[in-house]
């Protein structure tokens, strides 16, 4: 069984020839790749893109031959990102792709009608806002920032009178920190108290296992957990203390609009299909770092529609705050079909890196193969793009941090800096924590280097 758009009038080399204002020589017509991800039929489909192979330009031609080639109104897509700059940046390219479709005939209709291009947490909020009376909820709730979060859980811990807090070996300020870090992880998982209190009870009973050895009694790493794990309950009831100070002053935080959103889309169907109708075609982005919670009300709304979802496991960086590269082995379940049959359910690939050179590349993918994600099912390496060069790969191994950081100045020094370049190539210094900023960047400005 297959699932394809019937042809239309607009083709691929006209859109890429409108988008390189009619020059030829600037053509960049798709790959064979990127062609079917453009076409993915109007079902559920899952696009595993690799690092720097061309993600945000295809669906940016996803987008345009939509609208160019198979009629759809601008507004009924709707693109989700992660961050406010990417969402800013994918917004820009569509605009000015759909202008200059317009200027060339391709495109009719109203110049100023765009796709709604927003962050996840954003259409969450706009889903909240809209329907918040339907939960019981304030849709002008204020959202709290990092210092009153702060403020009100140190006074929750404050005014608890668990006696279990005074066999916690912490000063305030930690206990206050795990405990916003226990409510705010219980919100993006969607974990109800008795759950976190249920699964500790569960895991005391690896305590009583036998180990190996010749005492036969667990090992230290498995003591030390059972006994951290017991300490969970203190926070948890912090935690739940902390939600309901929350609604009492009408605030929310960025996992509670997600939460809330689900809950209303749980509880309204008309909600959702109003969303359906007004979304038509979705495109998600970075979807592996998508969280539970906003994995769930995706799901809850867009199940069994034009859902494209783009993401690269082995990219996945939001693991601390609930996410999980797990969600692209899912998407198929969460989003499932009811057309497709779960053999032929799409997934496709985009694995050209049109950035990077060969030794690059196989040195990326030398350390990528050691990844669990690495074997998940459709995952596969990069290739080099056509004409690519050997590239270099330096390796350094100074003896302080000092000298790591004058060696990496110098490098950059010989690269960046070009006597009489206007506009100087730039580059990136990915550090292991934040407290090396300053060193690193002192470093850049003795050698001239501008950071």
């Amino acid at each position: 069984m297959t699932h394809s758009w019937p042809a239309g009038a607009v083709t691929h080399g006209d859109i890429a020839l409108a988008l390189a204002d009619n020059d030829p020589s600037r053509m960049l017509e798709p790959t064979a790749e990127q062609r079917l991800v453009i076409e993915a039929p109007p079902v559920p489909s899952l696009v595993m893109a690799g690092a720097g192979s061309g993600k945000t330009q295809t669906m940016v031609q996803r987008i345009v031959w939509l609208v160019a080639a198979q009629g759809v109104h601008p507004t009924e897509i709707l693109g989700l990102t992660f961050t406010r700059k990417a969402a800013g940046e994918l917004r820009d390219r569509v605009q000015l792709a759909l202008a200059r479709l317009r200027s060339e005939g391709l495109v009719g209709g109203d110049e100023f009608a765009t796709p709604e291009v927003s962050t996840y947490n954003s259409f969450a909020n706009r889903v909240f806002s809209e329907n918040a009376l339907l939960i019981g909820q304030e849709p002008d709730a204020r959202i709290v920032d990092e210092m009153t979060a702060f403020a009100l859980m140190r006074n929750v811990v404050l005014a608890s009178d668990d006696t279990r807090l005074s066999s916690l070996d912490l000063q305030l300020s930690a206990i206050t920190n795990l405990a916003l870090n226990v409510a705010r992880a219980m919100r993006d998982n969607q974990l109800s108290a008795a759950a976190c209190n249920a699964f500790v009870a569960e895991f005391r009973r690896v305590g009583d296992l036998p180990g190996r050895g010749k005492a036969n009694t667990p090992s230290k790493p498995v003591v030390d957990a059972v006994a951290t794990l017991n300490e969970l309950p203190i926070f948890v009831a912090l935690a739940e203390r902390y939600q309901l100070e929350k609604r009492k002053r009408g605030l929310i935080e960025f996992s509670d609009q997600v939460t809330f959103a689900a809950e209303i889309c749980a509880t309204t169907p008309a909600v959702v299909e109003e969303l359906r109708i007004r979304h038509r075609f979705v495109i998600l982005d970075e979807y592996q770092d998508t969280s539970v919670g906003q994995t769930r009300l995706l799901g809850t709304i867009f199940g069994d529609h034009p859902v494209l979802a783009v993401g690269d496991p082995k990219q996945s960086i939001y693991g601390w705050r609930g996410a999980s590269p797990g969600n692209m082995r899912r998407f198929h379940g969460d989003f499932r079909s009811r057309i497709v049959p779960p053999a032929e359910e799409p997934t496709f690939q985009l694995s050209i890196s049109w950035r990077n050179d060969a030794k690059i590349l196989d040195a990326a993918n030398e350390v990528a193969s050691r990844l669990p994600e690495a074997s998940d099912p459709g995952v596969t390496q990069l290739g080099k793009r056509p004409g690519a060069g050997d590239g270099q790969v330096s390796l350094s191994f100074p003896e302080t941090l000092d000298e790591e950081a004058d060696a990496v100045a110098a490098w950059m020094r010989e690269r960046i800096v070009i006597e009489g370049e206007r506009t100087p190539p730039s580059g990136a210094v990915l550090l292991r924590a934040r407290k090396l900023l300053p060193l690193f960047s002192a470093a850049l400005t003795r050698a001239g280097v501008p950071n």
